[in-house]
């Protein structure tokens, strides 16, 4: 058994995972509970948010983990292999703009299933910044098709 290939594979599925789970959790979120929950009031939405916070939090950072684990190893074992010098230079762009829109979903996720001050502030405005996390996440996954298709 090639061990070399079942990593690759291992690491694909762990990064295709995190991304189903980070993006399509913040778009179900957005086209399903916002505007359901919009009908309520001010503290029965408090109390809805509080009762699916804790579990949404944990599915947040363990997809946080698969995406950031799976990525860097990713990029480790591309540079050892020497990938990097046989692509297009709009590779090298594309990866960098990637990995800063994902590090900018990273940061709001963690913000819209926080605790802190921050994060009570951000969900004031949820509808905006989930919204926003819905476009970067769907740009981010564009933008890793396009690379895929370029890496072959």
């Amino acid at each position: 058994m090639d061990w070399s290939l079942v990593t690759l594979v291992i690491l694909r599925w762990m990064h295709i995972l995190g991304a189903i789970g980070l993006v399509g959790g913040v778009l179900f979120y957005w086209r399903a509970i916002l505007p359901e929950t919009a009908r309520l009031s001010e503290s029965d939405r408090d109390q809805r948010w509080q009762a699916i916070l804790p579990n949404w939090a944990r599915l947040v950072m363990i997809c946080i983990l698969l995406l950031l684990a799976s990525g860097i190893v990713n990029i480790v074992l591309m540079a050892r292999r020497g990938d990097f010098k046989s692509l297009p230079s709009a590779y090298h762009g594309l990866l960098g703009i990637k990995v800063l829109l994902a590090v900018l979903v990273f940061g709001l996720m963690s913000l819209i299933t926080g605790r802190s001050a921050a994060a009570r502030r951000i969900r004031r405005g949820a509808r905006m910044w989930i919204a926003v996390t819905v476009l970067l996440g769907i740009a981010v996954v564009c933008i890793a098709g396009i690379m895929k298709v370029m890496h072959g």
